[in-house]
């Protein structure tokens, strides 16, 4: 059966870019990380494209993305609408994945078909496998967090499994320039975007990171040697003990993560540790910090009956007897000292810190902690992140008023008057 044809928005004349297409593209220039004679731009889909911005008026790919590791997905949009001069459009033709989970499910089936079906065909080790998975919801999603002002997705009418059509086209449009008066085309909108795409690295600490290491330029650090295993898979990484000091010079940093690591040191050592980290970061800096959130825990254990059920991968609750000694079991298992949002949210606005708030699983202010690192035990995690303020705070000792004074001004800076 012939695959059915698809017309796709692009017109005479326009660049269109395809990526992914190896030997087979259906547009010239073609991208792609294999050094091929259809190849025109060497290039890893997952590190920044070879391609300067706004030079296309189109991007093609069809089923690329799904090969695009999950962690590197949203810069993957984000790439597309880098390079796509405005009113551009991307067209990518992806799995479908949760109508695929929902044809496995309907079917009771899994067998070869199936494997190749969800996890690619793999005849090429390293490029032909499936690395992140879509739903319509999904993709929108991530480009509309690209900057594309417009999502439209359809059903791909092309290959078809046991009769379903799991596959879809997502159609991504960016914005056209608007008028002088227009925003887009005010200096200040000019210079804010350059320094969005300035191409100076942000110095970005993973502080407790054990093996949960993030690439993309991220340091690493915990302490453990876990140099070999950094190195093995390629993350950078440093050994020293947070509670000690974090060995950067002042205003050096850019963005910190810290993940179940306050919990595992006591509280006069978590303020210390805030403290320091509020001394290395730069003003504007962001810091992000994930912990137990020991009020949802208890409520799972006062209301929950199935306790044991939610945590039991964890070796205390899998051995204990009963709910109650899972749940101190869970909560003692090498912490020394637990937050609510309340508890951790005032010890960081005591060392200096602004703009603190709850966080979602997943979701950060900062564009990179959120496309490049990855949040841990989503079902009972608190999530906190602050700025360092645009000030310098010099104290005195010898002088209550000048501390009462800065107090004050913290104060107006945490309500948002100044």
């Amino acid at each position: 059966m012939p695959e059915a044809q698809v017309v796709l928005p692009f017109k005479q004349g326009q660049k269109i870019l395809e990526v992914g297409g190896g030997d087979i593209p259906v547009f010239r220039p073609n991208l792609d990380f294999r050094k091929l004679p259809t190849v025109d731009y060497v290039g890893d889909l997952e590190e920044v494209w070879p391609i300067e911005d706004t030079s296309f008026d189109g991007i093609f790919g069809k089923f690329c993305i799904e090969h695009v590791s999950w962690r590197k997905t949203q810069h993957f949009a984000n790439e597309c609408f880098r390079i796509l001069s405005p009113g551009g459009i991307a067209i990518m033709i992806s799995p479908n994945t949760l109508e695929q989970c929902k044809e496995v499910a309907r079917t009771g089936r899994i067998d070869i078909e199936e494997s190749a079906m969800l996890f690619g065909g793999q005849e090429e080790h390293g490029w032909n496998e499936h690395k992140a998975a879509f739903s319509p919801e999904y993709a929108t999603k991530l480009f509309k967090n690209a900057g594309f002002e417009n999502v439209e997705i359809e059903t791909w009418p092309g290959q078809i499994w046991t009769g379903a059509r799991t596959d879809m086209i997502i159609k991504a449009f960016k914005r056209e320039n608007k008028t002088e008066s227009g925003f887009t085309n005010q200096k200040w909108y000019q210079d804010l975007n350059n320094n969005l795409n300035s191409q100076v690295e942000k110095v970005k600490l993973n502080i407790g990171s054990f093996t949960v290491m993030s690439k993309d330029n991220w340091v690493n650090a915990d302490i453990l040697d876990l140099s070999s295993y950094a190195g093995q898979n390629g993350y950078k990484f440093k050994q020293f003990d947070a509670t000690k000091g974090i060995p950067y010079k002042n205003n050096e940093v850019d963005l910190i993560i810290t993940s179940h690591f306050m919990e595992h040191i006591t509280r006069q050592e978590g303020t210390q540790f805030l403290k320091e980290c509020f001394r290395v970061m730069k003003p504007n800096g962001i810091i992000r910090i994930a912990v137990p959130n020991m009020k949802l825990i208890t409520q799972y254990y006062l209301e929950d009956a199935s306790f044991k059920n939610t945590f039991k991968e964890n070796e205390g609750v899998k051995n204990s007897e009963d709910i109650t000694e899972a749940y101190w079991n869970f909560i003692t298992a090498g912490h020394k000292t637990a937050y609510d949002e309340d508890s951790l949210g005032k010890k960081m606005k005591e060392v200096g810190f602004i703009e603190v708030n709850k966080s979602l699983f997943g979701q950060s202010r900062s564009p990179e902690i959120k496309s490049e690192t990855k949040d841990m035990f989503e079902d009972h995690s608190l999530y906190m992140e602050a700025v360092k303020p645009n000030i310098e705070i010099h104290s005195s000792a010898s002088d209550n008023r000048v501390e009462l004074y800065q107090q004050y001004l913290l104060g107006l800076i945490n309500e948002g008057k100044q």
